[in-house]
């Protein structure tokens, strides 16, 4: 017990553990947070290159234009220009509309509307796309709805040959689709997973006495900090945070715990704080990336799946963990996840056990 009061009172006497593993994580939180603070994605800037000029074409414009989520920015002249404003960036979509639109709908001919869309951003692509699909349909229906009234078709009989079938979603827990759901929760883990790293890391490369206890100390401030982050999620930016929080608190425990087998074994290996700093820094892109949370495990090759759980822990935690936050749920795969990060736990803290018996039979063999 002795020896984990000194070490408590060596991290709380650090004035660095305190700012990066408390301090700034919450800062990042509400900064990051304020970046994603808005639901929805409006004001999309487009073009429009009308090559009809027609009421019909004209009535679809103005459907593009009165939607909020678009901002007719200019009409082009040519098919020129729509490429040329999409490939430039000042709009993120064009709308063409071909000549003799109105005349060969009304004879029932095929006509199609083009949408030239900029996807470099997955975010504007999505939404842009959308609405169109939207537009187009709602306008589309208006029309065949005018024809068979032309057609002498009673009003209400054709509304239905017009809505033969009708679209019902229900989308949950994000129905506005908002990039601060999505991102955030797995965000607040990562942020969290490398400044635990930075400190753990390096106090154990400073410090080699009471690793037990260091271990315990870190991964219980960090989640204690995890608690904090999510709160400032869920009472500052409006998040709407369903999980109960000590449940959460308690499986960033349990993935810091894991964490630290890992981080111990480079703790033991790396002998310079800047280097071990460096190579913490390093791995926070790639280990989000392969995580299963920006591209799913199941469309991942599943011998990058192997090499990564053996690598890495983030993979079993971080997709629960956010599912858990925001639907109050964990998936159907989280017990098999957290045997499997058991076992690499296990595998990682024996391999830091051989490190740290290699190192003192090399100290005992020179003196």
């Amino acid at each position: 017990m002795t020896n984990f009061i000194n070490e408590l009172k060596k991290f709380f006497t650090v004035p660095k553990n305190l700012l990066f593993m408390i301090g700034i994580p919450m800062i990042f939180t509400v900064f990051f947070g304020n970046v994603y603070r808005n639901d929805y994605l409006n004001t999309i800037p487009i073009t429009v290159y009308d090559m009809d000029n027609s009421s019909l074409s004209r009535s679809l414009v103005e459907e593009f234009d009165k939607n909020p989520r678009y901002t007719v920015d200019f009409y082009s002249e040519n098919l020129d220009e729509v490429k040329q404003a999409v490939e430039s960036t000042q709009v993120y979509m064009g709308v063409v509309i071909p000549s003799d639109f109105e005349k060969d709908v009304k004879s029932k001919k095929s006509s199609k509307v083009a949408l030239i869309v900029d996807a470099t951003n997955m975010a504007v692509a999505n939404n842009a796309l959308a609405s169109a699909t939207e537009i187009i349909s709602t306008v589309n229906a208006g029309v065949n709805l005018q024809f068979l009234e032309g057609k002498n078709v009673p009003p209400s009989l054709s509304k239905r040959y017009v809505n033969i079938f009708e679209m019902n979603n229900r989308t949950l827990w994000d129905p506005k689709l908002s990039y601060k759901y999505y991102v955030m929760p797995g965000m607040i883990l990562v942020l969290v997973q490398q400044l635990f790293l930075s400190i753990f890391v390096v106090n154990v490369i400073e410090d080699k006495t009471n690793i037990f206890y260091k271990i315990l100390i870190h991964t219980i401030i960090s989640s204690l900090t995890f608690l904090i982050c999510t709160s400032l999620l869920k009472h500052v930016l409006g998040i709407n945070i369903i999980g109960n929080m000590l449940t959460s608190t308690f499986l960033s425990f349990m993935y810091l715990i894991s964490l630290s087998s890992i981080a111990l074994v480079l703790a033991l290996s790396i002998s310079s704080p800047l280097r071990a700093i460096q190579l913490c820094m390093l791995l926070s892109v790639p280990s989000f990336l392969t995580a299963g949370y920006v591209w799913p495990v199941m469309k991942m090759p599943q011998l990058s799946v192997y090499i990564i759980k053996a690598l890495w822990p983030l993979i079993y935690m971080i997709a629960p963990l956010r599912d858990y936050l925001i639907k109050g749920a964990l998936p159907y795969y989280f017990k098999s996840n957290m045997l499997q990060m058991t076992v690499f736990a296990c595998i990682w803290f024996f391999i830091a056990f051989l490190i740290s018996k290699k190192s003192r039979s090399c100290l005992d063999e020179e003196d």
